[in-house]
């Protein structure tokens, strides 16, 4: 009767563990963009922000974004981002307006930038211009040059970090496009872990000098002392046969 509690506890522990690794629906927002002199310019960036971090970008069409193809989808990797407050920004001006995420709702949030259009593509064609030595006129043969808009890398999942880019200039090509996957693994912990076991290396060469001095030395050391024993043994071998024979003759002047 007491496995009963103990079992519906493990079976408790085991669905929550499941419910907290499946990822939660995403919250999409969609809806209109304005500036104090009118609709936002098509490619205008909207970007939305939780706790400061950039998780989700779009851009506008027609004064508009969040629709088909330039959707905005807020994903819920870790399934923990439901009541948080989201902030949007147009271009990375903060617009004000936030909204509280919930799963799988499709929310209309309208935005309105107190920014003037026209100031801001004046400045940006004033520049655009001084950099290239044109006063104006069509620029439809020159190539178009991707200028690419990343948010920051998410959190953690399954050991990889994700990131949305978009290229505010729209053109044909994305050769250039950054890199929107990384593992969570950084390369400078392992380039210092390299850097640091080729110090002992530098250690180990210093003292094998010394090593191999001592070893020729003892090797000379003990071929010196074989040659004197093999000597030695010599003489008292020499020595002992003249002995014996000493002995001998002895013996047969004796006895003659």
């Amino acid at each position: 009767m007491r496995r009963v509690p103990f079992t519906a506890a493990i079976l408790l522990l085991i669905l929550t563990s499941v419910a907290f690794a499946v990822p939660g629906i995403p919250n999409r927002f969609h809806g209109t963009v304005n500036f104090i002199d009118g609709p936002a310019p098509d490619g205008s960036v909207i970007e939305a922000k939780i706790d400061g971090v950039s998780i989700a970008m779009a851009t506008t069409t027609g004064g508009k974004y969040g629709h088909i193809p330039n959707i905005l989808d807020i994903n819920d990797l870790n399934n923990n981002l439901a009541g948080k407050t989201i902030s949007f920004f147009v271009n990375g001006i903060d617009t004000g307006e936030t909204a509280t995420f919930t799963n799988g709702k499709a929310s209309e949030l309208n935005l309105a930038v107190n920014d003037y259009i026209n100031k801001n593509l004046k400045v940006n064609q004033q520049v655009t211009n001084s950099l290239s030595g044109n006063t104006g006129g069509s620029t439809s043969n020159k190539p178009c040059t991707s200028t690419w808009y990343c948010s920051d890398w998410s959190s953690c999942s399954s050991n990889v970090q994700t990131r949305n880019c978009v290229d505010i200039n729209h053109c044909t090509t994305s050769t250039s496009k950054p890199v929107l996957s990384q593992d969570c693994a950084k390369p400078v912990v392992s380039e210092e872990k390299s850097t640091s076991s080729k110090a002992p290396e530098t250690t180990n060469k210093g003292l094998e000098q010394p090593n191999r001095l001592t070893g020729r030395f003892l090797s000379v050391t003990l071929n010196n002392v074989g040659a004197v024993a093999v000597i030695l043994l010599i003489v008292a071998i020499t020595w002992h046969i003249r002995k014996k024979k000493l002995r001998n003759n002895a013996t047969y002047r004796q006895y003659s």
